[in-house]
Formats: C-alpha cells, sequence, structure tokens
C-alpha cells in the first residue's frame, strides 16, 4: 500500500500558544527575550537614520517587570498586527537582528499572566498600548 499525504494542522491554536510560551522554561531567558527586541528595534532605528545613545533598562518590582527603552518604537498598525502574527517574523533573513522566529513576545506567559506593551513610534504624537493575557489578548 502507497503512502497517503495527509497535511498537519493545528487542532487547539490556544494550545500551540501556550506551548509556544514554555518553550521558555528559565524566566530570565524570557525577559532576555523582550531586551533582545529592544536592541533589534534600536538596529532597525540606526538603518532608518535615528541616531541617538540607546538605553534599556529592566526594573524588576514585587508584582511587576518593567523592560523600558529609547528605540524607535512601534506603530499602531504594527501593535495590531502583533497577535496576528506569531511565528512570522520582520526579522527572517536579517542576520544582524537577533530575532528571527516571532515568538518571542510569548515568553511572558513562562513567568507572568499579563503583558502591557506601550509604545510610541518616532515621529508620532499618540502613544498606544495592547495588552496581552494568558486568558485573552487585547489590543489597541
Amino acid at each position: 500500500m502507497s503512502p497517503e499525504y495527509r497535511s498537519i494542522r493545528i487542532a487547539d491554536t490556544g494550545a500551540a500558544l501556550r506551548l509556544l510560551s514554555e518553550v521558555y522554561s528559565d524566566a530570565r531567558r524570557a525577559l532576555a527575550e523582550f531586551i533582545s527586541n529592544a536592541a533589534d528595534a534600536y538596529l532597525q532605528g540606526e538603518r532608518e537614520g535615528i541616531r541617538r545613545d540607546w538605553r534599556c533598562e529592566v526594573h524588576l518590582g514585587s508584582r511587576d517587570i518593567k523592560v523600558l527603552d529609547n528605540g524607535p518604537g512601534i506603530t499602531r498598525a504594527r501593535l495590531l498586527e502583533l497577535p496576528s502574527h506569531v511565528t512570522l517574523s520582520a526579522k527572517s533573513g536579517d542576520s544582524h537582528q537577533k530575532g528571527h522566529k516571532a515568538i518571542g513576545l510569548l515568553a511572558y506567559a513562562s513567568f507572568c499572566r499579563e503583558m502591557r506593551l506601550i509604545s510610541r513610534a518616532e515621529g508620532e504624537q499618540d502613544t498606544y498600548e495592547t495588552f496581552w493575557s494568558t486568558e485573552r489578548q487585547y489590543s489597541p
């Protein structure tokens, strides 16, 4: 009997996303993903002619962790598309940027229940926020 071709499909997308977030078994590695994303954004900003002394600060509180940077920011349109682009990296093929799997933002779920991403893109006046939760995701 000849083999039959069957496509692989994800039966439970929510379960698959939870499993992807568990790739980061150590909270320090998960936190490093956010710092790496800030560094990649800064590199992209330099390519676009944005020059400044890059800063990235990590504040560890008793109930929250904040990663603050002065990179070029994320546009509202990009914030809106992030939840629907998990595993579809804009950095693919760019050997100078660290990230390329597009699962790093899911890392928050390995050490907390909620993530807020607050950003103002370079040259824009408005600041936007997206809220991700292990229960539900909300966008701006």
